[in-house]
């Protein structure tokens, strides 16, 4: 296994911006930490654009990175999975990223520095800024610290910025893979409920969940977000992980109506979902 090295896993599907990949691949190609390979799954057919941004960083010589084409799309949690399969057993730290954010320039070294020093870590996160399409700052975002804050305020929000964790290897082996939620409406397209269950399965088999407070990716708040997660049965899912939430952590009774609450804003009008989303 190679110590040193850290592997970046990213998906990309045909939906997305090729300007955005651009900049999320070049943000790695230019991290202060060198030794980098970047993972990425083509989760099925990608347009033209896509695809050149992709080739031109394959051909580059100041990036290291593999491309993996699939045939069909599955979703994101499907193709991580495919990925970590991949390369677990090749890397001791596995980082994440998404295609249409970006890292800032020292956060693969600020993250291994903190992992190597914090051996006990399974799992290290940080802050985010939220940019519009423009590329102007938004809103930071900061997490939770630790498991002691994460559990308490698990049923009101998502306790990592997915974008910005880092695995250790080992966190694989103790909590499993990405859960894959499918249901007959999906199309058998995983749905993007991933990261909330990784996390569940990660606090309630033993992982040390650490989240650093300060920023490490920026990350694209684009006006489709909330079409691309609409719906009464996502909304519905998603409230069922809430109530998963409460019980397997053995929270209070009253965290209940915490996750009835997020279920009544999930199935807000767009327009007042937006107000709530600047707000939190």
């Amino acid at each position: 296994m190679a110590n040193d090295s850290v592997a970046v896993i990213i998906s990309v599907y045909s939906s997305e911006v090729a300007d955005r990949l651009d900049s999320c691949l070049k943000s790695l190609k230019e991290q202060t930490y060198n030794n980098i390979h970047v993972y990425l799954a083509k989760d099925g057919p990608l347009t033209t654009e896509l695809d050149k941004v992709i080739n031109d960083y394959i051909s580059n010589p100041n990036i290291n990175l593999t491309a993996i084409s699939y045939n069909q799309n599955a979703g994101l949690s499907v193709r991580l999975n495919d990925l970590i399969k991949k390369i677990s057993n090749q890397y001791e730290f596995i980082a994440r990223m998404d295609s249409d954010d970006y890292s800032i320039h020292d956060r693969i070294e600020k993250q291994i520095t903190y992992m190597k020093k914090h051996k006990h870590v399974d799992a290290l996160g940080g802050s985010i800024i939220e940019v519009n399409a423009n590329g102007d700052h938004l809103k930071e975002i900061n997490y939770p610290r630790n498991n002691k804050e994460m559990i308490p305020r698990f049923v009101k929000r998502n306790i990592m910025g997915h974008v910005t964790v880092m695995y250790r290897s080992r966190y694989f082996s103790k909590a499993g893979l990405y859960p894959v939620t499918l249901r007959k409406w999906s199309n058998n397209i995983a749905l993007p409920v991933e990261d909330t269950l990784m996390w569940l399965e990660g606090l309630t088999n033993g992982c040390i969940l650490v989240n650093l407070q300060e920023p490490l990716v920026y990350v694209t708040a684009s006006d489709d977000y909330f079409s691309r997660r609409a719906g009464i049965r996502l909304a519905f899912v998603e409230y069922q992980i809430r109530n998963q939430i409460v019980a397997r952590l053995e929270q209070p009774f009253y965290q209940y109506i915490y996750a009835l609450m997020y279920f009544i804003a999930r199935i807000l009008p767009s327009p007042i979902k937006k107000i709530i989303w600047k707000l939190r």
